[in-house]
C-alpha cells in the first residue's frame, strides 16, 4: 500500500498543481437571456468553477443577471455537450446532457441552494448519469482525460509496458545479455499536443526494477507517474505495472540470429482531475512480444501488444465517481537499431499503430520514434530520443531521456 499510496498522492499533486494558461480553454459556455438581447460567451479550466459562476448569474455572467438563461456547454472541443436553462428568479435549473439525451430540473430557494443542488448531482447524486456522460466524452473529445485518444489515461499506460516490455529489450541488450544483470530504467518525457483546437502540454516519469529469477525468467516493476495540461485543466495518471519476461529465444551480445521475449503484465492505477470534475482507478493487464534479429551491426524488432483496461469506482476530495471503462488496446510496431561497429553508439528509428478496439475519439494512431543512445561503460546507458502521437486532428510532440543502469 505504501507505494501505491505514493503513486496516488503523485497523481492528485500532479493533476491539481501543474498546468499553463492558453488562450482557448477546457470548457466554454455561450449564454443567451431569455428575452435574447444578450449573448455571452465564457472559458473556463474548471466545469465547477464555470457552471457555479453561470447559476448565480455572476463574475463573467453578471450581466444576465435576473433575467434567466439558455446556456450550452462545449466539453473539450464537443459543442453543444450540456445544454442548462434558468427561470429570471434563479430558483429553477434544467440541466440537460445532449450526447446521452439525460435531462433534469432543479428547484431551489434561491440561486445558492440551486447551486448546491446541481454541485451535489455532478459529485455525488448524479453518479451513474454523469458517469454515462464522461463515457460520451470519450468517445467523442480528442482530449477526454481517461480514454479514447493517445494521451488518455488509458493509452499512458499501455504505451509504457510497450516501450518497456516491446521495444527497450533489443535497445538495451547491447549493454548486456537479457536478465543476466538487473536493470534499472528512468525514463523522464514531456513534450506538447494539439487537439480540437486546443493546445496542451505533457510530461511523465516512469522508473522500475527487475529481479531475476532465472537466466530466462524475471519480474519487472515499473512506476508510471504522468500529467497532462489541456489549455489549463490539468489531469494526472499514476500507475504500477508488474510484468514476467519470459526469454523463449536466447541470444548472446556478441551473435547474431533471433532472439524473442515473451511478457505478461499486470497493472493498477489512478486517473484524476479535479478541473474535470472525474476520476477511475484503471485496472487490467496485456501481453507484450518482442521478436528480434541481429546481423552484423544492425538489429530489427517486431513488437505487439495486446492489453485491456477495466475499473473500479473512485471518490476523490468528496467526489465519487465509478466512470466504467472497458478498453482493448492493440499496439504493432517496428524498429531498427544500428550500433557502428558494435561501439558505445546506438541508433534506432522505428514506428508503431494503435487500435482503440472500442469506442474512442481517436480509433486509431501512429507513433514515430527515434533516438541516439551512448553506454558509458558497460553496464550504463543513456538515450535521448524523440516522441509524438500522430491521428487526424490530433498532434503530440515532445522528447524523451532515458537512463538505464545495470549492475
Amino acid at each position: 500500500m505504501g507505494r501505491m499510496g505514493a503513486i496516488l498522492a503523485a497523481a492528485a499533486v500532479l493533476g491539481t498543481a501543474i498546468g499553463i494558461a492558453r488562450a482557448d480553454q477546457f470548457f466554454s459556455v455561450t449564454a443567451t437571456n431569455t428575452a435574447g438581447t444578450t449573448t455571452l460567451t465564457v472559458g473556463g479550466r474548471n466545469i465547477i468553477d464555470l457552471t457555479n459562476h453561470l447559476i448565480n448569474q455572476e463574475d463573467q455572467f453578471v450581466a444576465l443577471a435576473s433575467q434567466g438563461f439558455n446556456a450550452k456547454l462545449t466539453y473539450g472541443g464537443v459543442p453543444n455537450a450540456v445544454v442548462i436553462t434558468e427561470n429570471p428568479q434563479q430558483t429553477q435549473a434544467t440541466v440537460k446532457f445532449n450526447t446521452t439525451g439525460f435531462s433534469k430540473t432543479f428547484t431551489g430557494s434561491n440561486s445558492s441552494d440551486l447551486q448546491t443542488q446541481i454541485q451535489d448531482f455532478i459529485k455525488q447524486d448524479g453518479l451513474n448519469q454523469y458517469a454515462q456522460f464522461l463515457i460520451s466524452m470519450n468517445r467523442l473529445s480528442l482530449v477526454a482525460s481517461i480514454d479514447g485518444n493517445p494521451l488518455a489515461s488509458t493509452a499512458l499506460i499501455g504505451d509504457e509496458a510497450f516501450n518497456r516490455f516491446g521495444l527497450e529489450p533489443t535497445l538495451t541488450e547491447p549493454v548486456n545479455d537479457a536478465h543476466r544483470t538487473a536493470p534499472m530504467p528512468l525514463d523522464v518525457v514531456g513534450g506538447t499536443s494539439r487537439a480540437a483546437g486546443l493546445n496542451g502540454n505533457f510530461g511523465g516519469v516512469s522508473f522500475g526494477g527487475n529481479i531475476r529469477f532465472t537466466d530466462s525468467v524475471a519480474l519487472d516493476l515499473i512506476t508510471e507517474v504522468d500529467y497532462r495540461s489541456v489549455s489549463g485543466s490539468n489531469i494526472g495518471t499514476a500507475a504500477e505495472i508488474v510484468g514476467l519476461p519470459v526469454t523463449l529465444l536466447r541470444r548472446h551480445a556478441d551473435e547474431d540470429g533471433l532472439a524473442w521475449q515473451l511478457t505478461p503484465w499486470g497493472f493498477g492505477g489512478i486517473s484524476a482531475s479535479y478541473d474535470l470534475a472525474e476520476g477511475a482507478i484503471l485496472i487490467g493487464g496485456g501481453g507484450t512480444s518482442s521478436l528480434s534479429y541481429r546481423w552484423e551491426d544492425f538489429t530489427f524488432t517486431l513488437a505487439d501488444q495486446i492489453d485491456y483496461i477495466g475499473n473500479e469506482g473512485v471518490t476523490v476530495a468528496n467526489y465519487s465517481f465509478d466512470v466504467p471503462v472497458d478498453q482493448w488496446l492493440l499496439k504493432n510496431g517496428v524498429q531498427v537499431l544500428y550500433q557502428p561497429n558494435g561501439g558505445p553508439l546506438i541508433l534506432d528509428a522505428g514506428g508503431a499503430y494503435s487500435n482503440f478496439l472500442h469506442h474512442g475519439a481517436v480509433p486509431n494512431y501512429w507513433t514515430p520514434t527515434a533516438g541516439a543512445a551512448f553506454k558509458l561503460g558497460r553496464l550504463t546507458l543513456i538515450r535521448a530520443g524523440f516522441v509524438g502521437d500522430f491521428a487526424r486532428h490530433f498532434t503530440e510532440c515532445g522528447g524523451e531521456v532515458s537512463l538505464e543502469l545495470r549492475w
